[in-house]
């Protein structure tokens, strides 16, 4: 019992960082039409390149590979200006941002793709258990380890003049 490969395995997302990203922030500094391109950030080979156009209410992509359509829509902001947000084509959910996962030709928000962070998959680090950093934390101040936790902030510090 307990030999490799034994116990639980808890298998891990597809993160944003291997998709491809359309940012409708890139598209509104670009303007109406134009051509995107995504490359592989480690050899900066091409990965895929689409012409778009842009009216108010959508933005067409188009490649070889494939078309697709996407509604666009704004918010107004309290300074006066205009936010831009895609549609994703799944769920109709406003979002900045769209991904197309490895083997996939359908822009869609993240959670439509089930994607997650990279970052949210890493196993925490040991300091960020809570009895652990408390047992650090009294024993810089020389405090013992029964008296830590939340009740410390209720105890008056070392060379203060006023008392709790």
């Amino acid at each position: 019992m307990g030999g490799l490969g034994s116990g639980y395995f808890r298998a891990k997302k597809r993160t944003v960082d291997r998709c491809l990203v359309l940012d409708v922030n890139v598209l509104a500094r670009q303007g109406r039409a134009g051509q995107l391109n995504w490359r592989d950030q480690r050899t900066g080979e091409r990965l895929l390149a689409m012409r778009y156009r842009a009216d108010g209410r959508r933005v067409m992509l188009a490649c070889v590979e494939w078309s697709e359509a996407i509604g666009l829509t704004t918010t107004r902001l309290v300074s006066g200006g205009l936010r831009w947000w895609f549609e994703c084509p799944r769920c109709g959910r406003r979002m900045g941002r769209l991904y197309v996962p490895p083997g996939e030709r359908v822009f869609a928000c993240r959670l439509c793709h089930n994607l997650t962070y990279l970052a949210s998959q890493r196993t925490p680090r040991p300091q960020a258990k809570s009895g652990y950093v408390w047992g650090n934390v009294c024993r810089v101040l020389k405090a013992p380890v029964e008296n830590s936790g939340p009740a410390i902030y209720g105890q008056a510090r070392p060379g203060h003049r006023h008392s709790t």
